[in-house]
């Protein structure tokens, strides 16, 4: 590749914006914008007048009366009709009527695989954290939150810094204290201790060797925490190691790992002996483990209910039983130094098989290579980890194997891997900065209201629902009416000297990246203990602030809407109510239904585990409807997919994998709409949608179909459908067609392909 380091070194921030050779400043952008309003603004009132059939001019009180012609209706408005293919019958293809000029309007980007609605969204706020965490520090205090993140976002971005330090930090102050390296000659293999390397690289510097572990909610206890143990340790998915046609990637793999092996070589200044030997050494060393590895993980099987208690062991039963491969009482023991770990804790095995299979991978190295072996994985797994953080470099034979992996040759910017470290590391410092300057609190009162009604909705239906036993109904609407939610931010979010205290352990240089990366790691070490030691704090978020996800979490009975998922153009306090309950409001239906679906809510309002709360009587019912759903959705299929080699390819639908999700979709639709049609009752009826027509109802169901607008490249799109993954145009279309409201609504006949021939009861 011929690139030039300097071409990356472009500062990103543009104050001109260049078009076909001419440069516009921001204000007249602005003003282009402004102009731009203005003519979607006449062709709606043109369109209103066309369709009123008013050629002279219909009187201001008429058009008030019946439309609304705000500012926010008429943008709505011309959302709305710039995405609308109104050749398109809505009875046969709704998401094409609704969506067919989406993917038009909305081309890839070269650096993205895929565009949905939600993903601009998390774009826009993406771009507006970035203008937030570049702008001056506003609390310039040694213990501010803001000022840590914003100078550890500086620091990453100190391009110069990096190239003068080369790999020199990695060099000095991550490979010595794991005993050295055997590519460096560093190593004292009469002295070396794989248990104490193998400790330091998992805690001291956050990277996964051999295996992965995580401190996650007791699933049966959700007022505790436990840890859990899965598998890790390999450079690329296990499917590359093994498949035919993949010895591309795993030859640009090889080259990557010598390439990058001569530049620790070069930079550490040594004069090590025999380099192109120790280099070739070092790659056979590192891709064996690797490729065994991912053997073990192509034969191993998830374990089947891990979180049982009978299933879970102690450490010292653990280490006995995989032979003393890992001393995993005092891995542990070091990692929470502060949690009061002991060989009797008991741990969560995710992945037992594989564990067994790697510990006996490790016994039987041979003996007389196995701490070079050993050394040189752990090495490359720390190097691996710490590549993107060196210089120029070393980036860029990284970026050399990413395009060999993905195809994909667009580089995105230091700015954007900054972003997403301090993403990473410091989501709540970020998420504090998004909402004090980007979210209206209107849009959480409205929020509040929405799902208010949506709660009532779905416990009159459940009141109703004959499938359900009355002891399952009475638990499950206590569960509704008992549940809380946290709309738009959590309070402390607001209180900077909250924020400060969560980040008060966090050291952080504006001109040294490093050892703030060193820190943080520190930093993980301190919040994991506490996390373990504490247990569950239900005032804290599972989401970030600036998400565009929502999720009904169980064991809490809470549902959590983020403040980034209410927004434009979804949602917005201005918008029109069967605009809201339409989009966001789906959404949130959905996420309710699965508060009492056979998956979730077998907890008490405190989190404990309550046990089995549905009858035998209700388990039988509810299994017939999900036959019915499965029924429904046989034999339906995504695509065609256009491959590279020019086939056409169709995909069918995993019905017995996606039947709680697809129960789930077609209830939230019906919840919310029933509970828009209470809105209404209780409330004046709103004013119509200037430009179209269009019903409200209606409109509720355009709304909702465009909340899931996408537009995705075809191998990303076929990879997704062959994992189960649902399209979203088959998802709406085959939700809708087991609405009755929605046939209603747009008249549909019930010989068109908007309406199952099988139709199956609902929530």
């Amino acid at each position: 590749m011929a690139e030039h380091y300097k071409e990356f070194d472009k500062n990103p921030i543009m104050q001109d914006v260049t078009f076909r050779g001419y440069s516009f400043r921001r204000r007249e952008l602005a003003l282009a914008g402004v102009a731009v309003l203005s003519l979607f603004v006449c062709v709606i009132l043109g369109a209103l007048l066309a369709s009123t059939g008013e050629q002279s001019g219909p009187s201001a009180k008429r058009l008030s009366s019946e439309y609304c012609l705000d500012s926010m209706c008429l943008r709505s408005a011309a959302y709305v009709l710039e995405n609308i293919n109104s050749s398109v019958n809505p009875c046969e293809d709704f998401y094409q009527y609704s969506c067919g000029q989406w993917a038009r309007r909305n081309p890839l980007p070269p650096d993205l695989f895929q565009l949905s609605t939600t993903w601009k969204m998390y774009n826009k706020n993406e771009e507006r954290l970035r203008k937030l965490i570049e702008s001056p520090v506003r609390k310039d205090s040694p213990w501010s939150a803001e000022k840590k993140a914003k100078d550890f976002f500086r620091s990453c971005m100190d391009d110069y810094g990096k190239m003068r330090a080369q790999a020199n930090p990695f060099l000095t102050q991550v490979l010595p204290n794991i005993g050295g390296a055997y590519v460096l000659g560093t190593v004292d293999f009469s002295t070396y201790d794989f248990q104490e390397s193998l400790r330091k690289t998992h805690v001291d510097y956050w990277t996964n060797a051999f295996f992965t572990y995580y401190v996650r909610t007791d699933w049966y206890d959700w007022r505790k925490r436990g840890i859990q143990l899965d598998l890790s340790g390999m450079g690329m998915s296990y499917v590359y190691y093994m498949r035919n046609d993949t010895v591309h990637e795993r030859n640009s793999y090889k080259k990557f790992i010598k390439k990058v092996a001569g530049f620790l070589i070069r930079d550490s200044g040594l004069n090590v002996t025999n380099q192109s030997e120790r280099i070739q050494t070092f790659l056979e060393d590192v891709f064996y483990v690797e490729q065994e590895l991912a053997n073990i993980t192509s034969v191993s099987d998830q374990t089947e209910n891990p979180h049982e208690y009978e299933k879970q062991v102690t450490l010292q039963d653990l280490t006995s039983r995989h032979n003393n491969a890992i001393d995993w009482s005092k891995f542990f023991s070091y990692m929470f130094s502060d949690a009061g770990v002991s060989p009797q804790t008991k741990v969560v095995l995710l992945e037992a098989q594989y564990l067994q299979r790697m510990a006996d991978l490790i016994n039987r190295l041979p003996a007389q290579n196995k701490s070079r072996i050993l050394n040189n994985y752990l090495t490359w797994r720390l190097t691996h980890k710490y590549v993107q953080d060196l210089s120029w470099d070393y980036i860029h034979a990284n970026r050399e194997f990413y395009v060999d992996l993905t195809g994909q040759a667009e580089f995105l910017g230091t700015w954007r891997y900054c972003y997403s470290i301090v993403d990473r590391d410091m989501s709540d410092a970020m998420s504090s900065l998004y909402v004090r300057d980007h979210f209206i609190d209107e849009n959480k009162q409205k929020a509040h209201e929405i799902v208010d009604y949506l709660k009532s909705s779905i416990v009159e239906r459940i009141s109703k629902d004959v499938w359900l036993e009355k002891p399952t109904r009475d638990i499950a609407i206590r569960k509704l009416k008992e549940s809380v939610y946290k709309l738009g931010y959590p309070d402390y979010m607001m209180d900077d000297s909250k924020l400060d205290e969560m980040y008060q352990t966090l050291k952080i240089k504006r001109d040294d990246y490093f050892s703030n990366l060193l820190n943080l790691n520190k930093y993980y070490k301190f919040d994991w203990n506490r996390r373990l030691r504490l247990g569950v704090d239900k005032s804290e978020w599972v989401y970030r602030t600036y998400a565009v996800v929502a999720e009904f979490y169980n064991p809490w009975a809470e549902l959590i809407v983020p403040a980034g998922l209410l927004q434009w153009p979804i949602y917005d306090h201005k918008l029109p109510h069967f605009m809201n309950f339409g989009s966001v409001g789906s959404i949130l239906g959905h996420h309710l239904v699965h508060a009492i679906d056979e998956h979730g809510s077998l907890y008490k309002l405190d989190g404990s585990w309550w046990g089995d709360w549905w009858t035998n009587k209700t388990k039988s019912n509810y299994n017939k409807i999900r036959q019915c759903v499965i029924r429904a959705y046989t034999n339906r299929t995504q695509g065609p997919f256009r491959l590279p080699n020019g086939r056409h390819v169709q995909v069918r639908v995993q019905p017995r994998r996606y039947a709680p999700e697809a129960l789930a979709e077609t209830s939230g639709i019906e919840i919310a709409f029933k509970a828009y049609q209470e809105w209404t009752k209780q409330n004046a009826p709103e004013k119509r949608t200037p430009g179209l027509s269009l019903t409200n109802e209606q409109m509720f169901f355009v709304a909702y179909a465009q909340a899931n607008c996408f537009n995705r490249n075809n191998k990303d799109a076929f990879k997704q459908a062959v994992r189960g993954i649902v399209q979203e145009n088959v998802k709406v279309n085959m939700a809708l067609r087991q609405s009755a409201e929605f046939q209603r609504v747009f008249n549909c006949p019930a010989s068109s392909n908007m309406v199952s021939s099988i139709k199956c009861d609902m929530y």
